[in-house]
């Protein structure tokens, strides 16, 4: 299947799945309008669990790929992070703060990178913007530390504003 048939079979199964009777809601129609534009920009879109990634550096792109895949869900030696949740999933720490945008009608998560004024990281609402600056001399260990760290600010965001 050509991957822009993919995608739109993907958007609309999401939209069919946030229907309320037989028609899309406003906030289905408004994540979809979103990951469109991003699609078009490049973007890799989640479309079950609101995620928009955005990144342009390979590295950070690939390394958050892998946090939203969790790999190292029943990893013995991450024990310390592991989170239990109802029936029987068992997501690790950075699982959990994404299954927020998945559980959320009203909340998103856009993850990118650009210019942060210096910054190694800035969260605007549920927007996670990486420094370019620092991607380009961090090691792959800070830049999940320092995604799964912008994840709180977004997460504790999308609860406080948006859920």
């Amino acid at each position: 299947m050509h991957a822009h048939a993919a995608e739109a079979s993907l958007m609309v199964a999401f939209l069919d799945a946030n229907r309320v009777n037989g028609v899309a809601t406003a906030e289905a129609m408004d994540f979809a309008t979103f990951a469109v534009e991003a699609l078009m920009n490049g973007a890799k879109v989640n479309w079950e669990d609101r995620i928009i990634n955005s990144l342009t550096n390979l590295c950070a792109k690939a390394i958050f790929i892998e946090l939203e895949n969790g790999i190292f869900e029943d990893h013995p030696l991450k024990a310390e992070v592991q989170v239990a949740v109802s029936n029987p999933l068992t997501l690790n720490f950075s699982e959990s703060i994404l299954k927020l945008f998945n559980d959320s009608i009203n909340s998103h998560l856009v993850i990118q990178n650009g210019n942060t004024g210096g910054s190694n990281a800035q969260t605007l609402r549920t927007t996670i913007t990486l420094g370019n600056d620092y991607l380009s001399n961090a090691t792959k260990l800070s830049i999940a530390r320092t995604m799964i760290h912008e994840s709180v600010h977004a997460y504790i965001n999308g609860v406080f504003f948006s859920y």
